[in-house]
């Protein structure tokens, strides 16, 4: 009857629906079956009512996911509270054509709006342990579904690349070119910062083209006792259980007035001990002819860009979301977002003990929502503490001072080795630390503007304006631990402790326009 015994089932279902009323599904894959067999055999009213239990099933939640069940293709859905959405996404195979059943666009829509409410925006999920685990745990449409609607919120598009980016390290080796390349295009690319444009994008590009390169001299030479051109620099194959973004190594840093080898931004935390591998060399599909022009049309006043569209209509495809200038929603309201951050005084006590003259630390709090205080925005990371640093003399006080220190996240930079990524963002943000009168919570903040730039591997900062003043040590003294005759140098931090601990927040605030290129000015020639 239908030709295929895997069929039978289904049509069995919906030859019952014929007598019962009911459909007989236990999930959306049958629910999809069922379906497309009703369809086939003209069965009425089973569509319908397939489309309702679709509806009903994608709205059911799991409150709490303690054990995260792997899909039908392996892959773990991370503690998505809505399993029967993940598995439409992943019988994408079973969808039916939407000609001849128009009602399945509400189901798609619901399943969308699920994805969207769950994970909000881009800041949100790169910003967040539980968020970052569950969108690696999506199937690839699913993340197409994102990544495609101007609901899913950032504030640029360069953290859209960057959380594409933190997806394929975990799954790159488990889907397709096609795929990789149909994910890589709802990224709007003319949207990217220059800095990304410049930074990222074109390092991609170029990693792009040495592994085509190679993989087709592959193809091409016959096979030899050792391969006749080097290869791509090594990355373990098979993805482990962290991300890129998770693993970083909190030590001493060095002046925030001098660049310093960026330490790897950590995300908001790991299980696993060795980090993820970020994806293979050349994972971004685009040439860098294609990049350049891209590039060059993000700067373009509106009429330099009309015209390369014009020029550009035969060689690109430009009704790829890589051209969209439609904007995404702005996730960062007026008031910006803040994130709150806590330094035990255990930790400011025995780092002053242990300081030496002369030496410079960096001391990082943890956010209150788990892990180091490092926050992603801009597809950068960017990275609060506090900077000490001991005078020459063992008597002479520590200099202090509350900084942020920029880095370029290693899911973007260390698939181009061969480049060495060099990039100087900006960013709209508020550091504040907190002092206390009189019992009273005040801040003491630093501004960022979008005019400042920070150099990757760089930080700036502010001195602190409360700390207390200690009488000098007697002469002879030698004891780092004292501030001096009056006391301990912790002392002196006495308005910046409260209930055994150190505070502040990190307040993300909209990215300000960049101001649009003046339009070139033509003459008549004639």
């Amino acid at each position: 009857m239908t030709g295929r015994e895997a069929e039978l089932p289904g049509a069995r279902a919906a030859i019952r629906f014929a007598y019962t009323g009911e459909v007989a599904a236990d999930s959306v894959r049958e629910a999809l079956e069922v379906l497309r067999q009703a369809a086939y055999l003209g069965i009425e009213g089973c569509g319908a009512a397939c489309l309702q239990l679709l509806l009903s099933m994608l709205a059911l939640a799991v409150p709490e996911v303690s054990v995260s069940k792997p899909s039908a293709d392996g892959q773990s859905s991370g503690g998505f509270p809505y399993p029967h959405v993940l598995e439409l996404w992943e019988c994408r195979e079973r969808w039916p054509d939407p000609l001849e059943e128009p009602g399945f666009a509400a189901v798609l829509a619901f399943a969308t709006r699920q994805l969207l409410a769950h994970f909000g925006d881009a800041l949100a999920v790169l910003n967040s342990r539980s968020l970052l685990a569950h969108i690696l745990g999506l199937p690839a449409s699913a993340l197409e579904a994102l990544l495609e609607s101007d609901d899913f919120g950032t504030d640029t598009e360069s953290s859209v690349l960057l959380l594409l980016a933190e997806w394929m390290a975990v799954n790159h080796d488990r889907t397709t070119a096609a795929t990789r390349e149909r994910l890589c295009q709802r990224v709007r690319l003319v949207q990217l910062s220059r800095p990304y444009l410049h930074s990222v994008l074109l390092p991609l590009a170029a990693e792009y083209e040495v592994r085509v390169a190679l993989e087709a001299a592959e193809l091409a030479a016959p096979a030899p006792s050792s391969p006749p051109f080097p290869a791509c620099p090594s990355f373990p194959g098979s993805p482990t259980s962290s991300s890129p973004l998770i693993s970083r190594s909190s030590s001493c840093v060095s002046s925030p007035s001098s660049p310093r080898t960026p330490a790897t931004p950590a995300p908001p935390s790991s299980t696993s001990s060795s980090p993820r591998p970020p994806p293979l060399p050349g994972w971004f599909p685009i040439t860098v002819t294609e990049a350049s022009f891209i590039t060059g049309l993000a700067g373009a006043s509106d009429q330099e860009r009309r015209k390369l569209n014009e020029e550009a209509g035969d060689v690109y495809d430009l009704s790829l979301p890589w051209y969209s200038s439609r904007p995404r929603r702005q996730c960062l309201p007026p008031e910006g977002r803040t994130y709150e951050w806590e330094l035990p005084s255990r930790d400011l006590e025995r780092a002053l003990s242990a300081i030496k003259p002369g030496e410079q630390l960096g001391l990082q709090g943890a956010s209150l929502a788990g892990g180091p205080a490092v926050y992603f925005a801009g597809g950068f990371a960017w990275e609060t503490f506090i900077f000490l640093e001991a005078g020459a003399a063992p008597s002479a006080p520590v200099a202090s001072m509350m900084a942020v220190e920029c880095a370029l996240p290693a899911s973007v930079a260390r698939p181009c080795p061969r480049h060495k990524v060099m990039a100087a963002p900006s960013i709209s943000a508020r550091l504040a630390l907190h002092h206390w009168r009189n019992g009273v919570r005040q801040e003491e903040c630093m501004c960022y503007r979008s005019t400042t730039h920070v150099a990757t591997g760089t930080s700036t900062g502010k001195a602190l304006q409360h700390l207390r003043l200690l009488p000098a040590a007697p002469p002879g003294a030698a004891a780092l631990g004292a501030g001096g005759a009056g006391g301990r140098r912790v002392d002196a931090w006495e308005a910046y402790l409260h209930e055994g601990r150190m505070s502040g927040a990190f307040t993300l605030l909209p990215p300000q326009p960049a101001p649009q290129p003046a339009a070139a000015a033509f003459s008549k020639l004639w």
